[in-house]
């Protein structure tokens, strides 16, 4: 949860490196749901243009905190056990991240799915010891996602706490 909203150094970047801040501005910004009154140096400037080429640093930042929290996902994923009670809603939560995650990225990264299911889409990351890297299919990507939400509402039960966590009723929601 931290790599989602802390900071985060990226090629020597100043700070403002956050997950939620880059992603909302990828996903936000060149939707015109926001009025930018002058221009400024921060990538946001670029998403609200229209300018979004690789070397922005809400591009690549966004990509390598998005399958940095993918890996961590995939290592609990892989060290909890499923069979013992108190992991559970840990591991649920953890499947739901990965389908989050790889959810954000292909809609960012790929054409729409309603574009066809054969488009090239983004890396699916299954294992924290990955040793390909290749673009799966949008339909592959897809169809892990709702494999990863169908088992975190299994996994999960209630809300963790807050409203900060994900809980049963957001995978099927996201479902």
């Amino acid at each position: 949860y931290a790599l989602m909203k802390d900071e985060g150094e990226y090629l020597g970047w100043p700070s403002g490196n956050t997950y939620c801040r880059h992603y909302f501005q990828m996903a936000e910004f060149p939707a015109d749901n926001i009025c930018l009154s002058g221009k400024s140096t921060d990538p946001l400037f670029q998403a609200t243009t229209y300018t979004m080429t690789d070397n922005l640093q809400n591009v690549g930042t966004l990509w390598m905190l998005g399958y940095k929290i993918i890996y961590m996902a995939n290592t609990l994923i892989e060290k909890m056990d499923e069979s013992n009670a108190d992991d559970k809603q840990i591991l649920g939560e953890a499947y739901f991240v990965r389908a989050l995650m790889h959810l954000n990225l292909v809609t960012l990264y790929a054409k729409p799915y309603s574009y066809g299911r054969s488009n090239l889409g983004v890396p699916l990351r299954t294992a924290s010891l990955s040793t390909e890297t290749k673009r799966n299919s949008v339909g592959e990507v897809y169809d892990q996602i709702v494999a990863d939400l169908q088992k975190a509402s299994i996994l999960m039960g209630a809300s963790r706490g807050n409203a900060g966590y994900p809980s049963k009723d957001a995978a099927l929601g996201l479902l």
